[in-house]
């Protein structure tokens, strides 16, 4: 169920259902087993943050790259996904805080690296 719930709102976000992914991710991360789940729980959070940006709201913003940097240091696995939502998040966030969207584009970039060599 938490995979299904994931991709959906990753289907919605790719569409521009920025409020529906987000309602989404928050029946998901409302689990107290996925909200730990690093592979899901972090790309959920990103998500939270695409939905932060576009409500103008950096106070949310902040708290949920915060968790999603938080659930995602508990595994050194890296998934397309991740590096997705997050440059989404950046994107999001570039009219509103071009500071905040840097440090999203940063960990994207990352997690790209780490990613590309295997880890």
């Amino acid at each position: 169920r938490w995979i299904f719930l994931l991709n959906l709102a990753h289907a919605r976000l790719a569409r521009g259902e920025v409020t529906g992914a987000a309602a989404l991710v928050e029946e998901l991360l409302a689990s107290p087993t996925a909200s730990q789940e690093p592979m899901v729980a972090a790309p959920a959070w990103w998500i939270l943050a695409v939905a932060a940006a576009d409500r103008h709201d950096l106070a949310a913003w902040d708290r949920a790259v915060a968790r999603a940097l938080e659930v995602a240091s508990k595994s050194e696995v890296v998934e397309e996904d991740l590096i997705e939502v997050a440059e989404v998040a950046a994107r999001h966030m570039t009219p509103l805080d071009a500071e905040r969207a840097a440090a999203a584009t940063r960990y994207a970039e990352q997690k790209r690296a780490t990613l590309k060599r295997g880890v």
